[in-house]
C-alpha cells in the first residue's frame, strides 16, 4: 500500500516539475516578448527620426530646385528686355535725328 502511494506522489510531482517548467518557459517568453517590443518601440522612434530628417531634406531641395528655376526664368525674361548694342545702334539710326 504504501508503494502505491509513493507511486501516486511521484506522478504528481513529475506533472507538477513539468507545470513549474512550463511556467518558467512562458516566464522566459514573456520577457523575450517584452525586449523585442522595446526594440520594435525604439527601432520605430528611430525610423521617424529618419522620416523627418529626409522630410526636411526634401523640402530643402524643393526650394532650391524652385529658387533655381525663378532665378532661371527671371534671367531669360531679363535677356528678352536686354537689346544688344548692334540693334540699339541700329534704332537710333533709323530715328530721325532733330538736330
Amino acid at each position: 500500500e504504501w508503494l502505491k502511494e509513493v507511486r501516486k506522489l511521484d506522478e504528481e510531482l513529475e506533472k507538477v516539475k513539468e507545470i513549474e517548467k512550463a511556467r518558467r518557459k512562458k516566464r522566459f517568453v514573456d520577457e523575450d516578448i517584452e525586449t523585442g517590443e522595446q526594440e520594435v518601440k525604439d527601432l520605430e522612434k528611430g525610423l521617424q527620426d529618419v522620416k523627418d530628417r529626409l522630410r526636411r531634406l526634401y523640402d530643402e531641395a524643393k526650394s532650391v530646385k524652385m529658387a533655381t528655376r525663378r532665378s532661371v526664368s527671371a534671367s531669360a525674361a531679363m535677356e528678352d528686355e536686354m537689346v544688344s548694342l548692334g540693334d540699339l545702334a541700329m534704332i537710333e539710326d533709323k530715328k530721325p535725328r532733330k538736330d
